[in-house]
């Protein structure tokens, strides 16, 4: 694995045994993070992954829905 697709989520151990337990993840809104390196990598990274969905679907109903949907990042 190159480590281009790993995020990387620091918490403290009992917080983890929250998250495995109940098997759910939540998410901090990013405009609200102290890095705001955090923000700018996490969208663009994401309008990437949007991207390349896009250009290799089949659904063109699907590419044009996410299509509108990345243009409101």
């Amino acid at each position: 694995m190159d480590g281009q697709n790993i995020f990387y989520h620091y918490t403290s151990i009992n917080s983890l045994y929250n998250i495995i337990m109940s098997r759910e993840l939540w998410l901090t809104n990013l405009k609200s993070s102290n890095d705001k390196s955090e923000r700018y990598y996490t969208v663009n990274h994401m309008l990437k992954d949007m991207d390349e969905i896009i250009n290799n679907s089949t659904d063109d109903n699907f590419k044009q829905y996410l299509s509108l949907l990345k243009k409101k990042f």
